[in-house]
């Protein structure tokens, strides 16, 4: 049942395209939705793997996580350009500067607390 690559590049990719625009209106709670609810999915996903596909499948997406990020990190516009992501030039006068978070701040608060979200579930996993 493992998934290819390039179909877990499609899968972080659309999640990226749901993430950004979210996150760059400054909509906290919602990118952290859109976090919680890809995390669930690749979860769900990985409870019908046995577990050494499991294991295999959440590192290729935690690396095609990390790609992303990597890729907007180093051209944010570049990314958003090649996933079609259109985003106004100008901020949303309701986020000030100074009082909004940035993308990439944003995304590593989100990817820590999944990450931390996924430590409890595997440990009431072993709990069982």
């Amino acid at each position: 049942m493992l998934m290819d690559r390039a179909a877990i590049t499609v899968m972080v990719e659309e999640f990226w395209r749901s993430f950004i625009p979210v996150a760059y209106n400054g909509d906290e709670s919602t990118a952290i939705l859109i976090v919680e609810r890809f995390q669930k999915q690749i979860e769900d996903m990985t409870a019908l793997m046995p577990t050494s596909e499991a294991a295999r499948f959440a590192q290729m997406v935690d690396e095609e996580r990390g790609l992303l990020f990597d890729e907007y990190n180093a051209n944010p516009e570049k990314l958003k350009a090649r996933l079609g992501i259109i985003t106004p030039i100008v901020p949303p006068k309701a986020v000030r500067v100074g009082e909004g978070m940035d993308l990439g701040r944003l995304a590593v608060r989100t990817t820590v607390r999944a990450a931390v979200w996924e430590s409890v579930i595997s440990l009431f996993r072993l709990a069982r």
